[in-house]
């Protein structure tokens, strides 16, 4: 006999089917991982005042007001290279807003300088402050004590070593008088966000490690005469201040699986990356990590480089695009079965395809919008590290080649994972459960002739009398939060406290996740 003690409590939160945490039994169904649905507007933002530079797009954040509901974007442009400002590559940060997050204003900030006036929407300008070479994200964290510190976030300057800033209204920052922050290592590119659960700040870190790595990877390392540290892969570490961090370890590592798929992404999208030296070269590597809290799990928007060679001219060049990966104690990270990305480049060739059929970046975390997540994504038409510009023959301009912006990317609500049946009917048994609420609702999209139906059993897997297959009336539609009956009787609160197992009957249907509510 199970005791209520060794059954899942799942509270009040959502429950989602991303790994196999809650799931007993499948029987007749697929897990799928849907890819997020692009605006057909895309790409909504692009470059169009010179203080952007020659590329835009968002690795930083996205987010809505929490008083007046407008859209704000935090974003970077690429300005330059050393030849133009005597530093390795350097960004402005810019800033845009949007009453509906579709169309785009920059307002006129007047705070920094460029080019001899401050007529721009600039953050932080390389010209007037330290070269900025980070990619980093805005964290809002509204329960700071100090309104000064209610944004915040760690750039990594031109000495590649993280420095905080604080803003009251994420418009006029200050550096941390106790600059640069310490890290055990150091790797370029961070993000932050809070984490409720916890109740700490969250850094998702890029990191290059040789630990964990395929010794097809370590083979590449070796014959580039040991030129790089390691493979990038990603790393967390947490802080109570936003100051003071735990030590950073690599977490997500590409494996053997990352290597196997690269010749076919490659395949797919034929015309993009700039230099392929074949198999032998081909090889994963993991760019930027993105992590944020949600429905009591961690999800991971893991940005994926299909490594096509490129070594010599360049670092490695490589299609890059976006996939998720899931955790529950931001240790253990659960990837994607097949492998496929949530927000997946366009089809190319560079320069003359999609706009963004070479690299998809993510925002730090979705916008939650009505019944959807929007997730705001840079997207580029050239591959990671290929050359997208040309200098004049005294090396003084750049005349950019390629394409870039910032674009949006839908989804459903929980829509990150589904467990999905056809013609033929399948189940999903999970694992012993304790409920605590009075009605169970799912999110579920059925075709026509589809439906959902729930029974609820005994710890043992029998049936409760109430609440069997016979009495379970069809859930058909699609719908975020479909009330679940039985003969037209939705209340469960009597079964609260209890080891059960609850059984999903599914045909013709996508099943997202289902919840517990009083």
């Amino acid at each position: 006999m199970i005791d209520a003690d060794d059954a899942i409590r799942i509270g009040q939160f959502r429950q989602l089917f991303v790994d196999d945490f809650l799931i007993e039994k499948f029987d007749g169904v697929t897990r799928i991982y849907p890819s997020a649905r692009k605006h057909p507007d895309n790409p909504l933002v692009t470059a169009t005042l010179e203080s952007e530079g020659w590329e835009v797009y968002v690795c930083g954040t996205c987010m809505r007001d929490p008083n007046s509901g407008m859209f704000r974007l935090w974003y970077i442009g690429w300005v330059g290279d050393l030849r133009k400002h005597g530093g390795g590559d350097v960004y402005n940060l810019n800033y845009a807003i949007s009453e509906d997050g579709i169309g785009w204003t920059k307002p006129n900030l007047g705070l920094k300088l460029w080019d001899g006036s401050r007529d721009n929407n600039l953050l932080h300008s390389c010209q007037e402050d330290q070269f900025y070479a980070g990619i980093d994200s805005i964290c809002y964290s509204p329960e700071d004590p100090d309104p000064s510190r209610r944004y915040k976030f760690l750039s990594f300057w031109i000495d590649y070593r993280p420095y905080a800033q604080f803003s009251p209204d994420g418009i006029h920052w200050k550096l941390f008088d106790g600059n640069p922050i310490e890290f055990d290592r150091y790797g370029q590119s961070t993000s932050t966000n809070w984490d409720p659960y916890g109740q700490q700040y969250l850094c998702a870190m890029r990191v290059e490690t040789l630990e964990g790595t395929t010794a097809k990877a370590q083979r590449i390392l070796a014959d580039r005469g040991g030129r790089f540290c390691g493979m990038r892969a990603g790393g967390i570490s947490v802080s109570k201040d936003y100051l003071h961090w735990s030590p950073v370890r690599p977490t997500i590592i590409p494996d053997q699986t990352d290597d196997a798929m690269v010749p076919e992404y490659l395949a797919a999208n034929p015309g993009v990356v700039e230099s392929d030296e074949g198999p032998d070269y081909h090889h994963g590597q993991f760019n930027l990590t993105q992590v944020f809290a949600y429905e009591g799990i961690y999800i991971m928007l893991l940005e994926v480089i299909a490594v096509s060679g490129g070594f010599g001219k360049h670092r490695h060049d490589g299609l890059l695009q976006t996939q998720l990966a899931f955790s529950r104690d931001l240790k253990t990270w659960t990837r994607v079965e097949d492998r496929s990305f949530f927000i997946p480049a366009g089809k190319g060739p560079r320069w003359t395809g999609d706009w963004d059929c070479g690299q998809t970046h993510s925002s730090s975390q979705p916008v939650r919008v009505g019944d959807e997540l929007w997730f705001y994504y840079g997207g580029m038409d050239h591959s990671h590290f290929s050359e997208f510009y040309t200098y004049s023959e005294d090396g003084s301009t750049l005349f950019p080649q390629a394409r870039s912006g910032i674009g949006l990317a839908v989804a459903r609500l929980d829509g990150f994972a589904a467990i999905e049946a056809g013609d033929e009917p399948g189940t999903l048994t999970t694992k012993p459960l304790v409920l605590t609420g009075t009605h169970l609702v799912i999110n579920a999209e059925c075709s026509e002739d589809g439906h959902v139906a729930i029974e609820i059993l005994d710890h043992a897997g029998k049936p409760l009398p109430d609440f069997s297959l016979d009495r379970a009336d069809r859930i058909t539609g699609d719908s975020i939060r479909a009330l679940s009956t039985w003969k037209d009787n939705p209340d469960i609160g009597k079964l609260n406290g209890r080891p059960l197992k609850l059984r999903f009957h599914l045909r013709n249907a996508r099943f997202y996740s289902f919840a517990v509510v009083v």
